[in-house]
C-alpha cells in the first residue's frame, strides 16, 4: 500500500493514529485502491468538503478530524474510501452529494466496515470513542 498519510493540524496524536493506520490496513485488505495516491487528516474544513471530500481528479482523500471522536473519523474515511473504489474499480462518476447509488452505498457500506471493524477488534473501542 503506497499511500501518503498527510497531518494537518489534525488533532489525533500518536495512539489514534496507530488506529488510522490499522484500519487503512483493514481498508486496503477488503478494497485495494492503487490510485489513491494522498489521505489528509485536517484540523478545518477545505476544498469544498463536509467532514470529508474524495477528490477523484487527484485520487486524494481529505477527512476532518480535529475535535471528533475518532470511531467519526473512521467512518468518514471508510466512506471517502469506498468512493476512490466506486471510482476507481467500478467506474462510477460522481453522483449527487445527497442520495443516489454513489452516496447510499457509501453510507452502507461504510456503516458495515466499522461494525465488522469493531467486532475483529474489541481491544480498540475505548480509543475509538473517545
Amino acid at each position: 500500500m503506497k499511500i501518503n498519510i498527510v497531518q494537518n493540524d489534525a488533532g489525533l496524536g500518536k495512539e489514534k493514529t496507530k488506529i488510522v493506520n490499522h484500519f487503512l490496513e483493514f481498508l486496503y485488505d477488503r478494497m485495494p485502491l492503487e490510485e489513491t495516491q494522498n489521505i489528509y487528516f485536517l484540523g478545518k474544513r477545505g476544498h469544498d468538503m463536509t467532514t470529508g471530500a474524495y477528490q477523484t481528479k487527484e485520487g486524494d482523500i481529505r477527512i476532518l478530524s480535529k475535535g471528533r471522536m475518532l470511531i467519526d473519523v473512521l467512518r468518514t474515511l471508510a466512506h471517502e474510501w469506498i468512493h476512490g473504489a466506486e471510482h476507481e474499480i467500478l467506474g462510477w462518476n460522481k453522483g449527487p452529494d445527497i442520495g443516489g447509488p454513489n452516496e447510499n452505498l457509501c453510507n452502507i457500506y461504510a456503516a458495515m466496515l466499522l461494525k465488522e471493524y469493531q467486532n475483529q477488534f474489541p481491544e480498540h473501542k475505548k480509543i475509538l470513542y473517545s
